[in-house]
């Protein structure tokens, strides 16, 4: 169900994240250049990013990318799943609640917490997560680009 990228499929991640980064599921556009960053850092032996193609019925039916951090307020190792994407028309058939249950059984062993964002509307991922065992936080995020 999960396969690390390699080097023979950026241009079906670079694809799938342009339609992430066009829908109600984040809040800014991406520049194409940091799709191509982030596979070819994932495609090293790096501690700090993972990425996979999500497969079901033989094809790249999404991708997911993980990174790892410290917190002192967690205690230990946190994973952030910084991103999971479907495909349209392989959503609603069970593949996010399966790709989670694997992305638990991929992360470091030390992880002792997993981390997630997502937009206010995307409603059904906010369900999917909450089935799975998610809590919400009620942190806001800033940032300051460099």
């Amino acid at each position: 169900m999960l396969k690390k990228f390699n080097p023979n499929e950026r241009n079906d991640f670079v694809e799938m994240c342009k339609d992430f980064y066009s829908s109600d599921a984040v809040t800014h556009n991406v520049e194409e250049n940091n799709f191509l960053k982030t596979y070819e850092l994932c495609l090293t032996d790096n501690p700090y990013a993972e990425g996979y193609f999500i497969v079901a019925d033989g094809q790249n039916a999404g991708y997911c990318l993980l990174s790892y951090t410290y917190s002192n307020e967690a205690g230990g190792i946190t994973a952030w799943i910084e991103e999971i994407y479907l495909k349209q028309e392989f959503r609603g058939k069970g593949l996010g609640k399966r790709v989670l249950s694997e992305l638990e059984k991929l992360i470091l062993p030390e992880t002792v917490r997993i981390r997630l964002e997502l937009t206010p509307v995307n409603i059904s991922a906010m369900k999917l997560y909450e089935k799975c065992g998610y809590e919400k936080l009620d942190y806001l995020q800033m940032v300051k680009e460099l």
